[in-house]
């Protein structure tokens, strides 16, 4: 993290480079019966958020 956006230099030879590209590290979800809202955590490397299959809202 204290790299980004700054020049580093790296000794050796250089086998491939490719564009940068961002990553959501949390998803907001709606409920589209209650509008319930619920923000869930991206799993770190590639992997994706973990959406839930029923929403979790309690009704009061």
């Amino acid at each position: 993290a204290e790299y980004i956006s700054k020049l580093v230099k790296i000794s050796g030879i250089s086998i491939a480079a490719s564009k940068t590209k961002a990553k959501a590290t949390y998803v907001t979800l709606l409920c589209k019966n209650c509008k319930n809202v619920r923000t869930v955590p991206c799993r770190a490397g590639l992997g994706g958020a973990i959406v839930p299959r029923s929403c979790d809202h309690v009704p009061q």
